[in-house]
């Protein structure tokens, strides 16, 4: 039986300072091992995923010296998956060349953002060459790594974790977790595998896991836990995949609590999902 290919990502380029990445450390190869979910291991015979490197050129870093020997080098970090569906492969290469053309041009969306990978890789480091300048030590970092989550029914399932730094107090991470349906050549929205009027059963679902992240971050009392509310309403993500303990459901830092809290994953077990997603998409 032919195992499931599945490594950790070739770093595409550390940074603007040096040349193509390092290959993966054994930890690294190990902690990649380990990630691979026993829905993607049973779906081993009929679809592989592999690491690829993302084909960029980076500019050399300009006048670093006369920022007092600190790094004013952009740290890019673009990396990709290739499967053994070309499909999927132009999916997710479209969209990541599209979250790292947000980055380059904030002013547009990343659903709408069509330039090529390296034009938008060329204007962050430009933009952060110039940046530089006047901010020594302060150089944008970029880094954008999927990886395969697994087979659920019919459905392939992936995400994009991207991690961002273009000024300010932080940095930023999000993540994109992406569905898609091989068979019918499409993304599949949490619209397209809930039942109608589910939003309202999938908040109410939703609020325990929110509660216990609320008490297991900062206990308090109900006068506080009002106030929590009020100033991190809870919503329904739109970010979702199907894992084996139920439906998962992510949440960007700030989407439901503070910066330094991080990212939130609330889980409904599939028991609470009868009558909210569609049967096909339940054990």
């Amino acid at each position: 039986m032919k195992r499931l290919l599945l490594a950790i990502c070739v770093t595409a380029a550390v940074s603007a300072c040096g040349g193509p990445g390092a290959a993966p450390s054994a930890t690294a190869a190990k902690e990649s091992t380990a990630a691979a979910t026993p829905a993607a291991t049973s779906a081993a015979d009929r679809f592989a995923v592999q690491a690829a490197k993302a084909d960029l050129k980076l500019p050399a870093c300009a006048a670093a010296a006369e920022l007092s020997g600190k790094d004013s080098c952009p740290q890019i970090d673009i990396r990709l998956l290739k499967t053994s569906d070309p499909w999927i492969n132009s999916v997710l290469d479209q969209r990541i060349a599209a979250i790292v053309g947000s980055v380059a041009s904030p002013e547009q969306d990343a659903a709408t953002v069509s330039a090529p990978l390296q034009a938008s890789v060329d204007a962050i480091v430009a933009a952060s060459t110039a940046d530089s300048k006047d901010r020594p030590g302060m150089a944008y970092a970029v880094k954008v790594e999927p990886k395969y989550l697994g087979a659920h029914k019919q459905l392939q399932q992936f995400e994009i974790a991207t991690y961002t730094f273009t000024g300010g107090a932080h940095g930023m991470s999000t993540v994109e977790p992406i569905v898609l349906d091989p068979a019918q050549k499409r993304r599949v929205e949490l619209a397209d595998v809930t039942l109608p009027d589910a939003e309202a059963r999938l908040l109410k679902l939703l609020d325990a896991p929110y509660v216990a992240m609320i008490k297991r971050l900062n206990p308090t009392n109900d006068q506080q836990l009002a106030q929590y509310r009020k100033d991190f309403p809870l919503f329904v993500s739109k970010k979702y995949r199907f894992a084996e303990d139920g439906m998962h459901f992510h949440y960007d830092p700030y989407d439901v609590s503070y910066y330094a809290a991080g990212a939130q994953n609330f889980v409904i077990p599939y028991a609470q999902l009868s009558g909210v997603i569609k049967p096909e998409y339940l054990p």
